[in-house]
Order: C-alpha cells, then structure tokens, then sequence
C-alpha cells in the first residue's frame, strides 16, 4: 500500500484535525510515528504502552518503500537512522568447503536488493522514534485501555490503573494481538 502525503494530510479528514486530543496506544514504531504527524497537525497526542519501558528486542528492519523513506525524510530521522544501521554489507551463501557460491551485496540494485542499504534493529528504529518525539508528546508507560466506550462526540477510555480520560480519537498501535 503506498500513501501520499501532502500538506493537508489529505488522507485525515479536516473534522479529525479539528479534534484536540488523541490516545496512541502502543509505543512501538507506529504509535511514536503516528503521534508524530498528530501533533505536528495540531492534534495533542498521548502515547500509552503497555510495558514499563520501551520494548527491546526484535529483528533487523530494511527501510526501503518509497513510503516509509519519505515518512522517515519528513520526520527528520534520516541521519539519527543511519547512524544505527547494522552495517550489513550482503549476504553470502557457501558450500560445504566455505567457498561463495551466492553474494548478495548491500548495493545492488541501488541498495534495494536481497539486503537494503537501510537496515536497522527494531529496538534502535523505536529509540530514534521515541527520542524524536519524546519532548513534545506525552508517554505514559506500564498502562494499557481496559475500556474504550464511544460517546457522541468523544471516546472514554479506562485504563488498568483505574485513572479515566476523554479523548476524540483512540488509535491502536500496539502490535499484533491488540485488543485495541
């Protein structure tokens, strides 16, 4: 799926950036990017995770979509990225004796072969995102929704901390398995 983006944020109706506040829940790479464009559109975004702190862990990511480039361009996370990069030169594929009988370089194809020439660790790609946002957005870690109700204009969310907000959007970012 490939979005475009313009200065109006044309895939958000004008109604939702009307709206003032919004719940992000999970603080992985979506909700830190999301909450990202949310505030930057004058939306004040609160970002919820589950665990107490930001999840380590994870597999090496390849930024190489067209879409997700342009994303990381229009965040400013370009060099903060490149400067975690796993450094992957290629890939080699040898026989029983250790000779090469397959190279895949880094650089092939202009860096969008078999290994891209942007690789990253999940946990690193989540630091660049949390620190890029983290000064003017609102993480609140070791919580999570019990209760989301929808009210004509707002939505209540209850959380397992017994504390209860109103926001006007609630967006789930927080993985695969979200009750969201």
């Amino acid at each position: 799926m490939n979005l475009t983006f313009s200065r109006s944020f044309s895939f958000i109706s004008k109604s939702v950036l009307e709206k003032r506040h919004a719940l992000v829940v999970g603080a992985g790479i979506a909700g830190p990017a999301i909450a990202y464009f949310l505030h930057r559109y004058g939306v004040e975004p609160v970002v919820v995770e589950r665990s107490p702190e930001l999840r380590s862990g994870g597999q090496t990511l390849d930024i190489r979509d067209p879409s997700a480039r342009e994303v990381v361009r229009r965040m400013g996370i370009e060099n903060a990225i490149r400067e975690r990069l796993t450094n992957e030169r290629g890939l080699l594929l040898l026989d029983r004796k250790g000779r090469t009988q397959v190279a895949f370089s880094a650089d092939a194809l202009g860096g969008q072969g078999f290994i891209s020439d942007i690789e990253i660790l999940r946990n690193e790609l989540v630091n660049v995102l949390y620190e890029r946002t983290r000064n003017n957005i609102e993480y609140i870690f070791g919580d999570h929704p019990v209760s989301i109700n929808d009210q004509k204009d707002q939505v209540q969310v209850t959380f397992a901390s017994g504390k209860s907000h109103e926001f006007d959007l609630v967006i789930g970012a927080d993985g695969i398995g979200s009750k969201t």
